[in-house]
């Protein structure tokens, strides 16, 4: 199940988004989606391939299940477990498929071509907009128009942005996780299934907690929001 918390970001339709169509080797349906970020579920069954690129836009992929191949440049991706991303930049040739056995879903974000390039980050002493406290920062990507940042919560970890954040983020779990969501003044809390997504607006703010025994992991794909 993937969700988006309407207090986040208007949705809005823009030329440049692709037509959504689903056949039935591969299914989509659209998550979310603004002038500069559109976020799709994804599924495909055994042997589907999707075209092959290049796309004029950046293509996030968040594999949700066992199965996904991913091929950039000519060259096959190592890892493609779940909850691993994959960052295929604009203009890059690339082909996605499934050649397993069985169908695998996955989350794929596209930045459009209305996104502004991000933000230099804060000279040495700015003071934070996003501040954790038992939720590690292990992995991060970054590209011209966007950056994907993974961190893992430790039980009771926090992440809270008192005065939102800069960016317009899409976040996804990597795996089955119990997180409470405090988005603007809207609290939301339960068992969240692997591939849950919800999109959380610059300058909206919010507060995710681990309220389980085990330690999780989300992804964070951020962008220049379109207001």
């Amino acid at each position: 199940m993937l969700t988006a918390i309407p207090l986040a970001l208007p949705l809005l339709r823009s030329p440049q988004l692709s037509p959504i169509n689903s056949t039935e080797p591969i299914q989509q349906s659209v998550i979310a989606e603004t002038r500069t970020l559109q976020a799709l579920r994804v599924k495909y069954a055994p042997g589907a391939a999707d075209p092959p690129g290049p796309h004029v836009y950046d293509v996030i992929i968040v594999p949700i299940e066992d199965g996904l191949a991913v091929e950039v440049e000519g060259r096959r991706v190592s890892s493609t477990t779940p909850g691993a991303p994959v960052l295929i930049s604009r203009g890059a040739p690339h082909r996605i498929w499934n050649p397993s056995s069985h169908p695998v879903a996955f989350v794929s974000a596209h930045v459009m071509n209305d996104a502004a390039p991000l933000p230099e980050r804060g000279p040495a002493g700015t003071p934070p907009r996003l501040e954790t406290t038992g939720a590690t920062l292990i992995h991060s990507i970054s590209d011209k128009y966007v950056r994907v940042d993974t961190y893992r919560f430790e039980w009771g970890g926090k992440m809270e942005a008192a005065a939102g954040d800069v960016l317009d983020s899409l976040f996804v779990l990597a795996a089955r996780a119990d997180v409470a969501r405090r988005i603007g003044k809207d609290d939301v809390e339960g068992i969240s299934p692997a591939g849950e997504a919800f999109l959380i607006g610059a300058g909206v703010p919010f507060t995710l907690r681990n309220r389980g025994e085990q330690p999780f992991e989300i992804l964070r794909i951020g962008v220049v929001g379109s207001r």
